[in-house]
Formats: C-alpha cells, structure tokens, sequence
C-alpha cells in the first residue's frame, strides 16, 4: 500500500507538473494568440495606410502625368503654330528670292544689251578712228610719191613745192596752210621761185 500510495503521489506530481506544464503552453498559446492578433491588427492596418499611401501615390503620378501631357500639348500646338509661320516665312522668302531672280534674269538682259550696245559702238568708234588715223606711207611709197612730185614740179615752174623732211617723214605743201605728211623719203626736194 505503501508502494501504491507513493506511486499514486508521484502520479499526482506528474498529472499536476503536466497540467501546469498545460497551463503554461495555454498561457503561453494565449499570449501567442494575442501577439498574433496584434501583429494581424498592426499589419492589416499598415496594410491599409500602405494602400492608401499607393493611392495618393497613383493620383499625384496621374495629375503629373496629365500635367506633363498637358505641357506637351501646349508646346505641340506652338510649335504646330511656329512650323505654320516658318512655312509662311519660308512662302515669302521664296517669292522674294523669284522676284529677286526675275530682277537679275531682267538686269542680265539689260547688262547684255547695255554690252551689246557698247560693242557696237567702240566698233563704230574703232572705225571712225581708222578713218580719222593720219595716213602714212611706207619708204617705197615715198619714193614713189616724191619721185611723182618732182616730175610735178618740173611742169609746174609757176608753183612753189617745198618737201622737206625731219624724223622719220616729210611735208609737201604748195602753202603753209596745206600740207600732206610723208614717210621718209631718199632725199629732200626744195623749190622756190
């Protein structure tokens, strides 16, 4: 009996250690269960603020994205409108640059004709020096000539003749007041009266 009543203690100290021990996981369940529920509650919740922290987020992004769109909208339509007045500017200059060439291609005709003009007239002006250039005559010319008038003045006795010379050509005249120039001749003919 004794036997049995120690076993029956030490049974009663294992039941109680184990109760105890029972206790303590169901306390400890306890504490862990609301541990979970706080850290559920806190997630959740942050879960939440995260959502709509996300959400602010997504909307500040959109209002600068339409904001951004917005600008580029703008600054199409400007430079749509620019693009427009640089066509017109580049119409205008392109007008006056035709203009312009029609002008030159005008004052090139008028330069040909101006230069067509002077030619003719410096050929004209060529020709009336040529007839207007004192004549000469070459040596046997002269000869020729001075051998002419000799026999001239032979039958002439009534006329005066002087032929004389100088560098190079001779004058014949009948008077101081008439003359013709020579080229240099062989000799010199005076006669007086």
């Amino acid at each position: 009996m004794q036997a049995l009543t120690s076993r029956i203690s030490d049974l009663e100290r294992s039941v109680s250690f184990w109760n105890n021990a029972y206790v303590v996981f169901v306390l400890l369940t306890v504490f862990l269960a609301g541990g979970l529920f706080i850290t559920q509650f806190f997630a959740i919740r942050k879960a939440r603020e995260l959502a709509v922290a996300q959400s602010s987020m997504l909307r500040l992004k959109d209002d600068e994205l339409r904001e951004k769109i917005a600008s580029l909208n703008v600054q199409a339509e400007s430079l749509k409108t620019e693009a427009e007045k640089a066509k017109e500017g580049i119409a205008i200059t392109q007008t006056a640059a035709a203009q312009a060439n029609e002008r030159a291609a005008r004052a090139n005709e008028r330069a040909a004709e101006a230069n067509k003009v002077a030619e003719q007239e410096r050929i004209a002006r060529f020709k009336l020096e040529q007839k207007l250039a004192p004549r000469t005559l070459t040596v046997t010319q002269g000869n020729s000539l001075v051998a002419g008038l000799r026999e001239f003045a032979r039958r002439c006795p009534e006329d005066r003749w002087r032929l004389s010379g100088g560098s190079g050509s001779f004058y014949a005249a009948r008077s101081s007041s008439e003359g013709v120039f020579l080229p240099k001749a062989a000799s010199n003919i005076h006669r007086s009266r």
